[in-house]
């Protein structure tokens, strides 16, 4: 086999891999030929080591370095020429293995370390921690992998730790939505088509959210908490402070700046419309214009003020801002009807078309004229038998039954007789009864809150009187009429059996000993009218109507009808009663604008897939729900100059805006102002004034989820 080098000290110059030393001149290709000693120094004085020959001595210097010299040795044996001594160095073998032997002390310094020492910990902390985890003293309470040893340290590192990842252990504590792994805490459904209308339907280019996931091996949806938010930073150390590149390389469409580049605004600040119809433009231009006493606002502090939060601008109660001018139509100024709800009111019913035709119904008031109410239609519904009836009469007018088919008759006296049925029950239980009637269409049963404010103290007294008035001898006709048995004739039911006269007992509707403190019966018709209007019984004054002296809220009885008066605003009784018929008749009833109380005509009502419900309260704080845009109103009071909100805020005179609450959907709305164009806030959030990082005015995380809160569960660390 042909050598690769040849070893003769002729031809091949000083090569000892195996020596821990090389000479000084190997640099320069001029090493000599002995070579340093094992301690590192050069044994070289001359050229060459002369050799002896027989008695003569021969130079010794090899090809590479010239041949023999003509001076030749000394007689002695010495070479004639010397050269200076050089600085051995050692090889890179003798190099890496002093290298290796002082990384392996290394190591097994640092074993020793663990092993014997308690602070382990701190040694190999990568930084100090934030101060909200500043008394998370344990590395195991964020890192999965603090128990697994050193070689899943690697492992983790490089993505291929099967299992929960340090992202779950931060959730334990963080609540950030129902998927915090999502772009956003949001599913890509909701994403896609907003990025599509940023794009204009443009293909989305591939590789940007592939970016931001190469540093968390995950699924193909998955983003790492770590992605965003460092750690071990230092005490100051915001955690929620995102660059702004580091955004915007998941974002299809990066911008420059809120000034180049950013999308316009859509719709903003009012996504929808507002919750309390208020009108601006017609309060400014119509109201307080026509009114000369009335002052309009200086300024819109005098209605709003910021939240404690500092976002949002509250509308103030309405005892402040609103009381002075609406209170009387809460009470019922200006009604041309009656100002109290008529929760039962005897319906008029065609009684000589029903007696002539052989359906008699027994006693009912001749001058009856109303239709049956929501509120008595909804109490009947407990009743199989006026259910069926009412589906039997539909749309038939019970004042006139001269037309009536047969059938239709028959329904008419079994929807008398229940009513009937209905009246002696509230009579003889009071609330009671109407809490049962309530429940049995229910679903589960009400709470103690919910019946009292349905309730609402309701007189049973009020009740017994009123039954005994407008349908004199009741019970033997519902004795007789549940027993199967003809009804008795107005005069048989109206008898009694002779007896000893009863003692006289004080008059519940009427006179200073009365119920409520005056008679229930013996009020004017016409709530309005004043007291002189009526004339005098012969020693005993009159007094005021019972609607009016029930002026502050309450039940009262009225001819035919037992009625309610809302007892100013937030009355419990309305209230509760709409709240629990959401999407009925009688909600209906109670939310039109022109009703007692007139609640419709302020709270808008909103429908959607969970429901029909009323704005009580106009835009509210919610602290589980954390949007994509931020504003604080606050922090630019300062900055506000002489026009004040209206620097921002424009009213629009064309805007349609009561147009927006004749339906049910509060995105069908028009503004009374204008939106606010990009150009406002791009004027003062440059870098050099107030700044344009993302974060300053949007989240991450979108939706509805508790505020973090430290967590006192005991944490599974062998998970």
């Amino acid at each position: 086999m042909e050598k690769l080098q040849k070893f003769d000290y002729h031809s091949s110059p000083y090569h000892r891999p195996n020596q821990d030393w090389v000479c000084g001149w190997a640099d320069s290709g001029q090493c000599c030929q002995l070579g340093p000693d094992v301690r590192g120094r050069c044994r070289v004085a001359a050229q060459c080591q002369p050799l002896l020959e027989g008695d003569r001595w021969q130079c010794a210097r090899s090809d590479l370095h010239g041949g023999c010299c003509p001076k030749g040795p000394s007689p002695a044996g010495q070479c004639g020429y010397s050269l200076p001594p050089c600085r051995p160095r050692r090889s890179w073998r003798s190099r890496r293995r002093i290298l290796t032997r002082w990384f392996a002390s290394l190591a097994v310094g640092l074993v020793l370390l663990v092993v014997v020492s308690d602070s382990v910990p701190v040694l190999f902390e990568p930084g100090a921690r934030s101060a909200a985890h500043a008394e998370i003293d344990d590395c195991r309470a964020c890192h999965l992998t603090a128990d697994f040893g050193p070689a899943s340290w690697l492992r983790a590192a490089l993505g291929q730790l099967p299992g929960r990842s340090d992202t779950e252990r931060c959730l334990d504590c963080h609540r950030v939505g129902e998927a915090p792994r999502l772009a956003h805490s949001v599913d890509p459904s909701r994403l896609a088509p907003l990025t599509d209308a940023q794009l204009g339907h443009a293909s989305r280019p591939p590789w940007n959210l592939s970016l931001a996931r190469a540093s968390f091996p995950g699924t193909d949806q998955d983003l790492a908490c770590g992605v965003c938010h460092q750690e071990h930073r230092g005490a100051k150390a915001n955690l929620e402070e995102v660059t702004n590149g580091r955004c915007q390389i998941c974002h299809v469409a990066p911008f420059a700046s809120l000034a180049e580049g950013h999308p316009e605004f859509s719709a903003y600040p009012a996504p929808r419309r507002t919750r309390i119809q208020f009108d601006h433009v017609s309060h400014f231009s119509k109201h307080f214009a026509e009114d000369a006493q009335l002052s309009p606002p200086a300024t819109c502090s005098a209605c709003h003020a910021p939240d404690n939060a500092g976002r949002l601008m509250l509308v103030k109660p309405f005892e402040t801002v609103c009381a002075s001018c609406h209170e009387s139509d809460i009470a019922g100024a200006g009604r041309a009807g009656a100002r109290g709800l008529a929760v039962i009111e005897v319906p008029g019913l065609d009684v000589e078309t029903l007696e002539a035709r052989g359906f008699g119904a027994g006693v009912w008031p001749r001058h009856a004229d109303a239709a049956p109410g929501p509120f008595l239609r909804r109490l009947l519904q407990a009743d199989p038998a006026a259910v069926a009836a009412l589906a039997e009469l539909g749309r038939t007018r019970l004042w006139d039954l001269r037309t009536a088919e047969p059938g239709q008759l028959a329904a008419a006296q079994t929807l008398a007789l229940c009513i009937k049925a209905l009246l002696q029950d509230l009579a003889l239980r009071g609330g009671l009864a109407l809490v049962e009637r309530l429940e049995a269409q229910g679903a589960e049963a009400l709470d103690s809150a919910r019946r009292g404010s349905l309730v609402a103290m309701l007189p049973a007294a009020a009740l017994s009187e009123a039954a005994a008035q407008w349908f004199p001898g009741l019970d033997d006709e519902l004795a007789a009429w549940r027993a199967g048995q003809p009804l008795p004739a107005p005069a048989e039911a109206s008898s009694r059996p002779p007896g000893p006269p009863a003692p006289a007992e004080p008059d519940l509707f009427d006179g200073d000993d009365g119920l409520l403190g005056g008679g229930l019966f013996d009020g004017d018709l016409d709530a309005a009218a004043p007291a002189s209007s009526a004339p005098a019984a012969a020693g005993k004054p009159r007094g005021h109507s019972i609607e009016e002296r029930m002026r502050f809220g309450g039940w009262y009885v009225e001819d035919l009808a037992l009625r309610y008066r809302p007892a100013g605003h937030r009355d419990n009784f309305v209230r509760a009663w709409i709240e629990a018929e959401s999407g009925t008749e009688l909600f209906d009833h109670l939310t039109q604008a022109d009703s007692p109380g007139r609640c419709g005509y302020c709270h808008s009502v909103d429908e959607s897939a969970a429901g029909v419900s009323v704005n009580w309260y106009p835009r509210m704080p919610k602290p589980k729900l954390h949007p994509f845009a931020v504003f604080s109103h606050t922090a630019h009071f300062s900055m506000l100059g002489d026009p004040g909100c209206k620097t921002c805020h424009q009213l629009n005179p064309a805007a349609p805006y009561a147009q927006g609450f004749e339906d049910r959907n509060p995105a069908t709305y028009a503004s009374n102002y204008f939106d606010i164009d990009r150009e406002v806030c791009a004027d003062c959030h440059t870098p050099e004034l107030a700044g344009n990082d993302c974060t300053l005015c949007h989240r991450y995380h979108i939706g509805e989820f508790e505020p973090t809160v430290p967590s006192t569960r005991l944490v599974d660390f062998t998970r």
